[in-house]
């Protein structure tokens, strides 16, 4: 985001970030299983997300944390598609039970 465009279809070479998040050693502690490949961009994903793009899942959020389902919410300081101060924001207000253990581990 910081530098100029240099091609492909992100612009950018993520080729060390899809090695390292497919390291076994990553995914274990990420607790992925170790048939899950990490690409950048999953177009068939995106695709089937489309209908619901624009939609608030927000509310939906904290249940699936009540059900002690693990999930990783994660914003970069420099996306170009998802607002970080936003997400932070969200996060950080959200009401459940979890909420001031949550709220300690927000970097």
């Amino acid at each position: 985001i910081k530098l100029p465009c240099v091609g492909g279809s992100l612009c950018y070479d993520f080729s060390n970030l899809v090695k390292y998040l497919n390291l076994p050693e990553v995914k274990l502690r990420l607790g992925v299983r170790n048939n899950i490949v990490w690409d950048t961009c999953d177009f068939n994903v995106t695709y089937k997300f489309g209908v619901d793009r624009f939609q608030s899942f927000r509310w939906e959020i904290p249940a699936i944390l009540q059900a002690d389902v693990r999930v990783i919410i994660y914003y970069g300081d420099l996306d170009l598609i998802c607002d970080n101060i936003g997400g932070y924001s969200w996060v950080s207000s959200m009401p459940w039970a979890g909420q001031s253990e949550l709220t300690e581990h927000l970097i």
